[in-house]
């Protein structure tokens, strides 16, 4: 009698069966035990392995999204997750719908603007938008930041309701961490984020690369002029892609932000290289500046390069002026 222990294993079968089945557990019991040791000697090493924590910085307009690839190309990292919450944010659909409004808004005064026009109306209209773009009023920024953080603290984030997309940030580097993955965050350097270790966000076992794009002041202006006007059309043409921020473009306001984000650089510097860590800053690994004023180009590595060099960097590579009261 021929017994299918696949199909059927009943009356006569059934000794048989349980014969064979007792010799597959044996046979899959020998190999655990032959390989357990390698297998539990993997698992300890991917589970204290080292990962990245790399945080990209500068301010709006000096490259961070280019200084992502070349700083995990430095490093060699292959795979990460990027987490940025402004991601979140301009690709929420409140945030969206908020723009369009706002974009809407403004063509309106600009035809209203002109209604007295007779010939190349089409061309003083887009001249009239291009403009309140690239010189915002005080109430188009206040439209701007209020529409951003209506949906950064709101009650919902990405079609998810009673999430606020501060709250999805945060659960997406948890999300992250647990899954021991590599991450990078990109962030503007006007704040030190020493939340991501009060709050315990980072294991012990992740390495922390700080990459700094340097541009100067100067160099940042001119490319944020034409910065929103530029992502408008693009939005225009394509709703589904990122809706666009309005970009810090006043001069003095602009510039007290450059001065903040430097003077975090230096702090940062300092309270590492002496080891003088304090509630104002965080230790890192491994610091990184690169010159993006045309460029992009590694100009300073913590672990080969010295103070002196540090100094010569920031102050070669991101200029930013002392005295406001010139800047109109």
């Amino acid at each position: 009698m021929s017994c299918d222990c696949n199909k059927k294993c009943l009356g006569p079968c059934l000794p048989h069966c349980n014969k064979k089945y007792l010799q597959i557990i044996m046979y899959y019991k020998e190999k655990y035990e032959k390989y357990k040791d390698k297998y539990l000697d993997l698992k300890n090493q991917f589970e204290n392995k080292i990962h990245y924590l790399i945080i990209t910085v500068g301010p709006t307009g000096s490259g961070k999204t280019k200084l992502i690839t070349e700083t995990t190309n430095l490093l060699k990292i292959n795979n990460y997750v990027k987490i940025l919450i402004d991601d979140l944010i301009e690709n929420d659909q409140t945030y969206k719908e908020k723009i369009v409004k706002i974009i809407k808004t403004v063509k309106e005064n600009c035809d209203n603007k002109i209604k007295e026009c007779k010939e190349n109306c089409d061309n003083e209209i887009k001249e009239c938008i291009e403009e309140k773009y690239k010189n915002p009023d005080m109430k188009l920024i206040k439209d701007f930041n209020k529409s951003y953080y209506a949906s950064r603290k709101g009650e919902s984030c990405m079609n998810i309701k009673d999430v606020s997309c501060d709250e999805l940030n945060d659960f997406k580097i948890k999300n992250t961490v647990s899954n021991k993955k590599n991450i990078v965050l990109e962030i503007t350097g006007e704040t030190i984020p020493n939340w991501l270790f009060d709050y315990k966000f980072i294991p012990e076992n992740y390495q922390v690369i700080l990459s700094y794009s340097l541009v100067n002041f100067d160099n940042l202006i001119a490319r944020n002029k034409s910065r929103l006007y530029d992502n408008i059309k693009k939005f225009e043409e394509d709703y589904y892609s990122p809706a666009p921020r309005l970009p810090e473009i006043r001069k003095k306001e602009f510039l007290n932000k450059c001065k903040i984000i430097k003077d975090n650089l230096i702090k940062l510097y300092e309270c590492n290289n002496t080891k003088l860590l304090n509630n104002k800053c965080f230790k890192y690994d491994q610091l990184l500046l690169f010159n993006n004023n045309t460029n992009m180009e590694l100009v300073f590595d913590s672990s080969i390069h010295t103070s002196e060099i540090f100094n010569e960097m920031i102050d070669t590579h991101f200029i930013v002026p002392n005295n406001i009261n010139n800047l109109i």
